[in-house]
């Protein structure tokens, strides 16, 4: 049992000890997601412009700090690192569908009954049917990702074939 789980392919579902993800806020949700997806610490400067474009610096900073506090608090003040500059995600010991696949596919000796495990981990695009209002930017972001993580599914699909 891992006690946040992540799946991004597809509708999200987060669950943190077996419940939904209590946040009241869609912007958490999203934060949470960039997070996941891109892997590694995100200033809060990018964070702040991808998620509230139509604030100024400081409005969007304040929205930044009051989400962050939202999605620490939902997460029990664990998985989320925050300092000055910069944000990330721990993702020890959480389950994450993109991770998983990519973990699975990236063998280079994967038989297809792990290529298939890893293809079906897809429910549909990353983020399928998500949204947040007046975030053009977020939106660009999700659609790029998604259309390079289809191409990883479309080689992880020609691989199946073959074996």
């Amino acid at each position: 049992m891992y006690p946040l789980r992540i799946s991004l392919l597809g509708t999200p579902l987060v669950e943190f000890e077996g419940r939904p993800l209590d946040v009241d806020t869609r912007k958490a949700t999203a934060m949470l997601a960039h997070l996941a997806v891109t892997g590694h610490p995100q200033s809060r400067e990018v964070v702040a412009a991808l998620l509230w474009p139509e604030f100024d610096i400081d409005r969007s900073r304040a929205a930044l700090r009051r989400t962050l506090s939202t999605l620490r608090s939902a997460l029990g003040d664990r998985h989320v690192a925050a300092d000055r500059t910069s944000i990330s995600l721990d993702l020890d010991g959480a389950w994450f569908d993109l991770a998983e696949f990519r973990r699975a596919v990236a063998a280079p000796d994967a038989g297809a009954a792990a290529l298939s495990a890893a293809v079906d981990l897809h429910r549909g695009d990353l983020l399928d049917g998500f949204f947040i209002r007046s975030s053009a930017a977020f939106d660009d972001w999700v659609e790029l990702s998604a259309a390079a993580i289809r191409q990883e599914r479309a080689a992880a699909l020609d691989r199946l074939v073959d074996a």
